[in-house]
């Protein structure tokens, strides 16, 4: 009698320990399992603070 072995892929949520901020790129790896990712410290379409928020609108009265 032959055992038949079924190989599952173990899945996982990542655990991302990120670089410092250094540029528009900061190097992050899984605790886990040690994949390696670029994140973006910042998003590409639009500058950090460039929408005034916070800023009060001026009400007619």
């Amino acid at each position: 009698m032959q055992a038949t072995v079924i190989e599952r892929k173990r899945t996982h949520a990542h655990h991302w320990r990120i670089d410092e901020v250094d540029g528009p790129v900061s190097q992050g790896s899984c605790l886990t399992c040690g994949a390696v990712k670029e994140f973006r410290n910042y998003p590409e379409e639009e500058p950090m603070f460039s929408k005034p928020y916070g800023r009060r609108r001026s009400v007619a009265a």
